[in-house]
């Protein structure tokens, strides 16, 4: 997707020009324009005050909850459920930090969100903004590739298509050359609706 087409949604735009002002130079693609940001982001709030967790178990954190998020096909879940996940991951990445105070961080982070619900007693938890649940349910695919060499079957549901898109701009830049032509072929065949395959070719 060129600049211009991005530059049409507001949030995008916003993106761009904040981008801008840090890096002085201009994303390619919607993925690019999103990792480079929340990158800039997660320094800008390190610099502002000590944070337990390095950036890349944050964008793993993140990516699991908005997997999670996504394929029960809802912008929010309990607190309760994503402490659990972040239990998985102190387990896995042998964390010693109190659980709730890595939520904590995340929601100071300014990416999450939390909404008491009284009804039920539990709060919920949500992405400020639809898009960096697109973008970080991308990276868990992502992910999910380098660890098994093939793309989850779920994303070729239509209601995943943004987040494939997504998934294929980052596989662009991190994926060799070579594997790029059984990426193409993957999608090619179990592809449900429209998605331009070129933008990894």
């Amino acid at each position: 997707r060129s600049l211009c087409e991005l530059a049409t949604n507001p949030m995008n735009l916003s993106l761009i020009l904040k981008t801008w002002e840090y890096s002085k130079s201009i994303p390619s693609n919607k993925a690019e324009l999103y990792n480079r940001y929340i990158d800039l982001m997660f320094k800008r709030e390190a610099n502002k005050r000590n944070g337990e967790i390095i950036d890349t178990s944050k964008k793993y954190l993140l990516s699991k909850i908005a997997y999670k998020m996504k394929s029960l096909g809802t912008i929010s879940i309990k607190s309760s459920a994503i402490l659990s996940i972040i239990d998985d991951v102190r387990n896995e990445f042998c964390l010693f930090i109190d659980k709730i105070s890595i939520l904590n961080e995340l929601l100071h982070d300014g990416l999450l969100i939390k909404d008491f619900n009284v009804s039920n007693c539990d709060d919920s938890i949500s992405f400020v903004h639809e898009t960096y649940l697109e973008y970080f349910a991308a990276c868990h695919i992502l992910d999910s590739y380098r660890n098994y060499g093939s793309l989850d079957k779920s994303i070729y549901e239509p209601e995943w298509s943004e987040i494939l898109k997504i998934s294929l701009e980052l596989i662009y830049y991190t994926v060799p050359d070579s594997q790029k032509a059984n990426i193409i072929d993957e999608v090619r065949t179990n592809l449900i609706g429209e998605i331009d395959c070129n933008r990894i070719s």
